[in-house]
Parts: C-alpha cells; sequence; structure tokens
C-alpha cells in the first residue's frame, strides 16, 4: 500500500476521531443545559403547586363553615374559579396529573348536592395538601444546585408554615359557626398557635441558611400586624360572645387568611428571586455551550486542513497532535476537579461560617439578639454617640417573679411568655433601636438618639403593655425596668451598671414601675440585686 493511502486512512480516522469527540461533547454539553433548564422547568412547577395549595387552603377553610349552612355554600362556589385556574396552571405547568384532579370534582358534586360529613370534607382537603407538599417537599431534595435547593426547602417550609395556619383557620372558624364553647374553642386556639409559632421559626432557620434577603421577609410578616392580628383575635376568642355565630367566623376566617396571604406574598417574592437565579445559570449554561461548540468546531476545520495540505508530515502531525491533547485534556480534567473541589469546600465553609455567626448572636427562643451579639453593637452606638455630642440611653427590663411562673406552670408556659415579651418589645421599640435578651428573664434595650425622660417614657410604654397583655398562662405579668444615659467617658460596663442599679430601685420599690439612674442616691451605685 502506498504512502499516499496510509496517509488518507490515517488522516480519515483522525477526522472520525474528531467527528465522534465533538458528538460525545455536544451530548455532554447538551445534558447540562438539558438539567439547567429542568431546574428551570421545576421553579415553574414548584410555584404553581404553591398556589394550588394556597387556593385549596382556602377552599378547604370555606367548605368547612359551609357544610352544614345550606345558604353559605356561596362563598365556596365562588373560591371554585380560583382554584380551578390553579389546577389549569399546575397542570400546564407539569407538576400534577389530569388523574389527580379527577376526587376534586368527584368530592366538590357529592358535597355540593348532598353535603359531607365536616371532618370527613376538612380530611379530604388536609390529605390531597399533604400530597401536594410531599411532592414540593420532594422536588426540593432533588434539586441538584445546591443554592437553589436551599431556597426551594425554605419554599416548602414556608407552605408548611401557611398549612398550620390554615389548621388554625379552620379551627377557630368552625368553632364560631357551630357554636363551640368559648373557653375550651379559645384554649385549643392557643394550642395552634404554638404549633404555627413552631413551624414559623423553623420557616425563618431555612430562610436563613437559603438567603438573608428571604428570610427578612418573612421574619417581618411573623412579627408584623397580620400575624399580631392572629394572636390578638386568638386572645379574644375567650371573651367572645356564646352561640352559634357566622359573622364572627367569617371575621375570624379573613383575619387568619390575611397572614396567609402575607405568608404567600413572601414566599413568591423568594421563589422569584430564586427563579432568577436559575435563569441565570440557564443563560450561562448556554453561552458556555455555544462558545465551546463554535471552539470546537473551528479546530475540527483546522484540523481538516492540516491533514489535507500536510499529506508528508500528517503522520508526526497526528501523532504529536495526540500525545498533546491526551496531557491538555488529562491537565484540564485536574484542574477541573481541583477548582470545583476548591469551589465546593468554600462555599459549604461559608455557608457554615454564615450559620455559626448566626447562631452565635442570636438568642433561639426569643429571635433576639444575645450578649455576644449585643455588645459590639452596642459598644459601636455608644462611641458614635459620644463622637458626635448625641443623647443614647439603655433600659433593662426584667420579668417580676419569673422563677413563680416556671414553677406553677412549668418550663413550657415560661418559654411562651418570653416569647411573647420579645414580641411585645419589638412592637414597641423602634427600627434602630438594639434589643436583646441579656440572660434568663432580663432583656435590654439600647436607643439611641434618645435621652433619659424619652427612654423613661418608653419603657413605662413597655410596662403597661406587658401589663395589659393577656399571656394565657399566666394571664397577666409584669416587669420592671431601670433606665439610664449615658455620660461623656462612658464605658458600656458603666452605662449598664447605672441602669442595673435603677432596675435594683425598681425591684426593691415594689416592682412592676421604672426608675432611672438620674434619681439614684450616690449609696446605691454598684448595688446588684437577684432580680426575680
Amino acid at each position: 500500500m502506498r504512502l499516499k493511502t496510509h496517509i488518507r486512512i490515517v488522516g480519515l480516522v483522525a477526522i472520525g476521531g474528531l467527528v465522534i469527540g465533538l458528538a460525545l461533547l455536544l451530548r455532554a454539553e447538551l445534558g447540562l443545559l438539558r438539567e439547567a433548564r429542568e431546574v428551570v422547568r421545576s421553579f415553574e412547577g414548584l410555584h404553581a403547586l404553591s398556589e394550588l395549595v394556597h387556593e385549596l387552603q382556602r377552599e378547604r377553610g370555606l367548605a368547612g363553615m359551609s357544610v352544614d349552612v345550606a345558604d353559605a355554600q356561596g362563598p365556596v362556589v365562588g373560591q371554585y374559579p380560583r382554584t380551578d385556574a390553579a389546577q389549569r396552571a399546575a397542570l400546564d405547568a407539569g407538576a400534577i396529573g389530569e388523574d389527580e384532579l379527577a376526587p376534586l370534582r368527584m368530592q366538590r358534586r357529592h358535597w355540593s348536592t348532598s353535603g359531607s360529613d365536616p371532618l370527613a370534607v376538612r380530611g379530604y382537603y388536609t390529605a390531597a395538601i399533604d400530597r401536594l407538599l410531599g411532592r414540593v417537599a420532594e422536588q426540593a431534595r432533588d434539586t441538584g444546585d445546591a443554592t437553589l435547593r436551599k431556597a426551594l426547602l425554605a419554599q416548602s417550609e414556608l407552605l408548611r408554615t401557611k398549612e398550620t395556619l390554615g389548621s388554625l383557620r379552620a379551627l377557630g372558624a368552625r368553632g364560631l359557626a357551630q357554636g363551640e364553647p368559648r373557653q375550651a374553642l379559645a384554649a385549643r386556639a392557643r394550642e395552634q398557635l404554638a404549633v404555627v409559632e413552631a413551624t414559623a421559626a423553623r420557616s425563618l432557620e431555612t430562610a436563613h441558611a437559603a438567603d438573608p434577603v428571604q428570610a427578612g421577609r418573612v421574619d417581618a410578616v411573623l412579627v408584623g400586624p397580620a400575624f399580631g392580628d392572629v394572636r390578638e383575635a386568638v386572645d379574644a376568642l375567650g371573651r367572645a360572645p356564646a352561640g352559634a355565630d357566622l359573622d364572627a367566623a367569617q371575621a375570624w376566617f379573613d383575619t387568619v387568611a390575611a397572614a396567609m396571604d402575607h405568608l404567600q406574598r413572601a414566599g413568591d417574592q423568594g421563589m422569584a428571586a430564586a427563579r432568577e437565579r436559575a435563569d441565570a445559570v440557564a443563560r450561562e449554561a448556554t453561552a458556555g455551550l455555544i462558545a465551546r461548540v463554535l471552539l470546537v468546531v473551528a479546530g475540527w476545520i483546522g484540523s481538516c486542513w492540516i491533514v489535507l495540505a500536510s499529506l508528508r508530515r500528517l503522520m508526526l502531525t497526528v501523532d504529536r497532535l495526540g500525545r498533546e491533547t491526551r496531557a491538555l485534556l488529562a491537565r484540564l480534567d485536574a484542574g477541573d476537579t481541583d477548582a470545583g473541589d476548591l469551589h465546593g469546600g468554600f462555599m459549604h465553609l461559608v455557608e457554615r461560617v454564615e450559620h455559626l455567626s448566626t447562631q452565635a448572636s442570636t438568642d433561639p427562643l426569643t429571635r433576639a439578639l444575645n450578649r455576644r451579639g449585643f455588645e459590639p453593637l452596642a459598644h459601636a452606638e455608644l462611641l458614635r454617640a459620644q463622637r458626635h455630642a448625641r443623647p443614647l440611653a439603655i433600659l433593662l427590663l426584667d420579668i417580676d417573679h419569673f422563677k413563680r411562673i416556671n414553677d406553677e406552670h412549668g418550663h413550657a408556659a415560661g418559654d411562651t411568655a418570653l416569647r411573647e415579651v420579645a414580641l411585645l418589645v419589638r412592637r414597641t421599640m423602634r427600627a434602630e433601636d438594639l434589643f436583646a435578651r441579656w440572660g434568663g428573664e432580663e432583656f435590654v434595650v439600647l436607643a439611641p438618639e434618645t435621652d433619659e425622660a424619652a427612654a423613661a417614657q418608653l419603657a413605662d410604654k413597655l410596662r403597661r403593655a406587658l401589663e395589659q397583655h393577656d399571656f394565657g398562662r399566666p394571664r397577666r405579668l409584669t416587669a420592671s425596668f431601670g433606665v439610664a444615659q449615658a455620660s461623656t467617658g462612658d464605658d458600656l460596663g458603666r452605662l449598664f451598671d447605672r441602669a442595673d442599679a435603677a432596675l435594683y430601685r425598681a425591684k426593691a420599690g415594689g416592682r412592676n414601675r421604672v426608675c432611672r439612674a438620674s434619681d439614684a442616691p450616690a449609696a446605691a451605685e454598684g448595688l446588684r440585686l437577684v432580680h426575680g
């Protein structure tokens, strides 16, 4: 066989190898692109499932109020178009199958024509919602991208919180509509509210791990007026007039539904932000695919030209190119592995540091700052106030007879009281104030741009709010306050000691009062009371 034939055979083999390599590369790159686009589609499906869960929760609540009242079925029938629209969106997104919707339609026909047992109606809707929530959680866990997976898990936890709120909504609306004894209804509602608070805390923790901005949205809802209205409505149940009251049931339904709507909007905002990240990943994958394909095609054309134009040197050229290509691929593979390991390790380290930082600076029970989180911020505020000659005040709050609460009602009641005290303080103080749990039943508020007189007014406002609040078990509790204003040359310790001495006088003077440091006799400086 002539040399020219040998060269042609080698050339054909080389070109064939390049074609195969190009095909394999295209297959791999298209696989990555499909994965990125699948993530985007999963967001569409999960958003549709989230909306469907929201509408089913609302339909369940209305049906639960209406099953025994024939003329009250109108609101439920009026809800059907919204639920049906959410079902169509879930079908279009491929998040649910047509066969899964057939039982719902059958249940509706049966309910509208013959009525159903209230518990059976609620049980059916709850089972359907639980199946959807399980699907949301499963899809979230199966998402390949770690950052996006955390965002979807946060949305799943948020939906769980809404479901516990839905149970609270159904419990109160049903009890009011049927005339359940108010004290028993109020007790059940408080128990369910505790479940809501626990799931809300888990939801907030998951949101913090996914996106601090989304965590801020969720926290704003949990401490905002909508949730406050729910807590007030629970407190008012025991005082509601006896007997069946459809108007009261509807008002209760609307109050809890408003909180659920706020959570839904916060979840939608978080999903929109995560969807933008998923779209960015898909765009990067598409751009990378195009660039790499163009590069490989250009290389393939160049290689073919070299094969056809360099007949005498083809064998050596192919051999050299083969060695260099293998070496280059080995280096690229090693580099990709190292870069991937470094990136993954770095991201894990960043996530761990952020999680530990949040845990280290926040009190897990009340979500207020702890000492470690409070002291550096308070020190910076004190330096700023002294540098610009601006007023700064500190308030110490100590719950009166807190040990008695734990002894008589249990530590769970004590923990609930601490959480509610923290919520009342947050609602009363300003956004720029610093708030921390100092230890046990003692809390501290640092108020910038505030003199001692204004701080005393704020403390008295807090004192009255605590005194008038219904804590459930015990119904009432009080607190004592010590207030001090920073002076030139103060450090945080001296400022705190003066406020603590004022708190001592408030305790010694009978508790449930506010004392200022400026009113202290000189002999009181340095005294310290074991608070209670």
